[in-house]
């Protein structure tokens, strides 16, 4: 198994050639099957269109896997910026043979795990300068696929204190006082 988090980790080479870095593969030799799943975390208003876009990103590379004589499962997962785990999830985790207990467990951990780093980006979305923590924090990888102004964020800023004037902004997180 290869996930893509503190390195730039290429596919598997003995299953496919591909310049595409899957967030999480998954694969046995013997019998031959690769399971490739790929995270995103969108506007909840938007997690069928993220859905299809990784699904199409992936089919190519998932065919390429298949004519080498792999058995192989394509997973993209979406799980909203707001903590709202897709039935993506669900589902790719009932495959994996994740059941009962452990897999409403994971979904409701990604979706905390989810809520609370955008809550974190949106806090410093005016933050130029970030400071270290120990040990980091890992947010993303920078890929050749995501946007030119998208950077991967291995440093953590303090919590900044709300100024007021976006208490209104229903994308900002609720905290009590």
């Amino acid at each position: 198994m290869k996930a893509d988090l503190k390195e730039q980790l290429q596919f598997p080479q003995e299953i496919a050639q591909t310049t595409l870095r899957p967030d999480i593969v998954i694969w046995s030799r013997n019998p031959k099957r690769v399971v490739l799943v790929e995270l995103t975390v969108p506007w909840e208003e938007r997690i069928e269109e993220s859905h299809e876009l990784k699904r199409s990103k992936y089919e190519d590379l998932a065919q390429s896997c298949k004519s080498n004589g792999w058995n192989t499962q394509v997973f993209p997962i979406e799980v909203g910026c707001r903590g709202f785990p897709s039935q993506s999830v669900w589902r790719m985790l009932g495959a994996l043979g994740i059941k009962g207990a452990a897999r409403k467990r994971t979904v409701h951990a990604l979706g905390r795990t989810a809520e609370r780093a955008s809550s974190w980006l949106w806090m410093l979305r005016s933050t130029h300068e970030w400071q270290p923590r120990n040990p980091p924090l890992q947010i993303g990888s920078p890929t050749k696929d995501r946007k030119k102004n998208q950077a991967s964020c291995s440093l953590v800023g303090g919590h900044r204190e709300s100024s007021g004037k976006d208490q209104d902004d229903p994308r900002k997180p609720h905290r009590g006082n």
